[in-house]
């Protein structure tokens, strides 16, 4: 049996039917129009049910039309309330920082005072009065309080009187300083006062009225003020607050290194420094630069005279070198604080060359 060969399926080129260009936009015209209404048929798995838990397809008939806004819920509500940026974030760990920062620093302090004696009799100089009257003056934002650095500088005055007459001669130039602080202080509370809607004339304002609400409440504030105000005079001396002030903040300087001396280790061959030797030191560089000719002779006949170490020791109510080294660490603690608060400030404004 000869099986016939069966006939190709392939159309002879001659055979083609050729479209012309308005059949073939007809055709795709149709084929666009059947694949426009596939979008509009029923989701086929819409019956079945979520793979997940929480998940969630999204269905045909949610659009992203911009027009309509999707309905908030209450999830999104607390994301939107309690969202944070990264400076936000960076702010707050900085603050709990500072915060224990602080709190150690705090820490410290306290276990430090557990060391002072709290009364030493026979003497007017009381080392944990002056403590707590240098951390009483430290305020916020690294300010210092007036009224309780001018309380530190009173105690210090007992505790330099008590070093010989001959040092009296330096203490009463830090009292005449301290009193112009008062007089500049009550002179500028006395015309708010009096120019203020509530300051009756005729009334006698206190004293230190002007220490703890007006502008020479703080370093801060007083700097702030005279310097508005034109008080300082950068080419010649003037009777500022901020000149006065800086005086002061030397001679804080030099009490420190003086403390800082005598809580030194002894020397190799086991004797210790006289006052004299640390305070003379001491001098040479907090004070000496700034100090004439003259008062660096006066201030050598001071170094002579010093007491020695035992002297300084009663002041400070303790009977050893062992016993006086935590408590003058507690007081170089604090004055370092106080000097630095009052460095910074006098630094940012361009005070620390007064003439």
């Amino acid at each position: 049996m000869v099986l016939e060969k069966k006939a190709s399926a392939r159309v002879d080129a001659a055979q083609r039917r050729v479209l012309d260009e308005a059949t073939r936009q007809r055709r795709l015209t149709r084929q666009l129009e059947a694949l426009e209404k596939d979008n509009f048929q029923d989701d086929p798995l819409a019956s079945l049910p979520p793979p997940g838990p929480t998940a969630r397809l999204p269905a045909f008939s949610e659009t992203e039309e911009p027009g309509k806004k999707r309905r908030k819920t209450r999830g999104d509500h607390f994301k939107q309330r309690f969202r944070k940026n990264f400076t936000t974030l960076l702010e707050e760990e900085s603050e709990l920082v500072a915060v224990d920062h602080r709190d150690r620093q705090e820490g410290v302090e306290l276990s430090l005072a557990s060391s002072l004696p709290q009364e030493c009799p026979s003497q007017s100089f009381q080392a944990w009065r002056l403590l707590l009257y240098l951390k009483a003056s430290l305020g916020a934002n690294e300010d210092v309080l007036l009224e309780p650095y001018l309380q530190s500088w009173e105690e210090l005055i007992k505790f330099m009187d008590s070093l010989g007459t001959i040092v009296s001669f330096f203490t009463q130039k830090i009292e005449e300083k301290l009193a112009v602080i008062r007089d500049l202080s009550l002179k500028h509370s006395r015309g708010s006062w009096e120019s203020g809607p509530s300051g009756p004339s005729g009334q006698q304002i206190p004293p230190t009225l002007g220490l703890r609400f007006g502008a020479y409440h703080s370093v801060r504030s007083m700097v702030e003020m005279e310097l508005k105000e034109g008080v300082v005079n950068f080419s010649q001396r003037s009777q500022s607050g901020c000149r006065t002030l800086l005086r002061l903040h030397r001679s804080i300087h030099w009490l420190k290194l003086l403390l800082a001396g005598l809580a030194e280790e002894p020397e190799p061959d086991g004797h210790y420094r006289t006052p004299a030797e640390l305070c003379r030191r001491a001098y040479m560089e907090a004070l000496a630069p700034y100090h004439p000719w003259w008062i660096r002779r006066a201030a050598e006949l001071v170094f002579v005279s010093l007491p020695e170490r035992e002297t300084f020791l009663h002041l400070v109510c303790v009977r050893s070198q062992r016993e006086a080294v935590p408590v003058l660490h507690t007081l170089i603690h604090a004055l370092t604080l106080v000097h630095t608060h009052t460095q910074r400030i006098l630094e940012t404004h361009n005070l620390l060359q007064l003439p």
